[in-house]
């Protein structure tokens, strides 16, 4: 998923801007977040390894238009780590936040109701072929949710291609950004 302005993408600057919070990492095994210290965490495995324990959720618009949740691990947790990790989720144009099972798809933007997904370690984006699920199961003056998507590091056929998957919950407060 790639957002341009004037030949240049924005999705990058409009996360680094939300801030791109740490967690532990654990290379060559799949894993799984360990006693989360809060409701809102996740794991990544695949060809990124990482269980983010203390995360924070937050609802944003992209470019002041695009809204989108990132899920990021906390600050303490990237000094501790020394790196950061970012689960990313962007609603469809025609969105409506309510209870339910979401499609999480590459192709989302104009597709009522689904998703977007992308991964971030330190800068490197996961953005290419995803596919999973988000259930949103409250949305309030809180959205909470459950996330599971796989994506990739390229399109398919490109060299050197990666895939992570990541799975979580989370909290943030709702802002009406739709």
């Amino acid at each position: 998923m790639r957002i341009y302005r004037k030949g240049k993408s924005l999705l990058l600057p409009a996360l680094l801007a939300i801030g791109l919070p740490g967690c532990s990492e654990e290379q060559g095994e799949t894993v799984a977040p360990t006693a989360p210290k809060g409701n809102t965490f996740f794991a990544i495995s695949g060809d990124i390894n990482a269980s983010v324990d203390e995360a924070t959720a937050t609802m944003f618009k992209i470019g002041g238009k695009y809204p989108a949740i990132a899920i990021a691990s906390s600050p303490a947790s990237i000094k501790r780590h020394g790196t950061s990790y970012q689960a990313n989720l962007f609603f469809s144009n025609d969105f409506t936040p309510k209870p339910g099972v979401y499609p999480v798809q590459f192709s989302y933007r104009m597709h009522p109701n689904t998703l977007g997904g992308s991964i971030m370690q330190s800068g490197t984006i996961f953005s290419h072929d995803t596919v999973g699920t988000a259930e949103f199961t409250e949305v309030g003056e809180q959205l909470k949710l459950r996330f599971e998507f796989q994506t990739f590091s390229e399109s398919e056929g490109k060299e050197g291609r990666q895939s992570a998957t990541v799975k979580g919950e989370a909290v943030a407060q709702f802002v009406d950004i739709f």
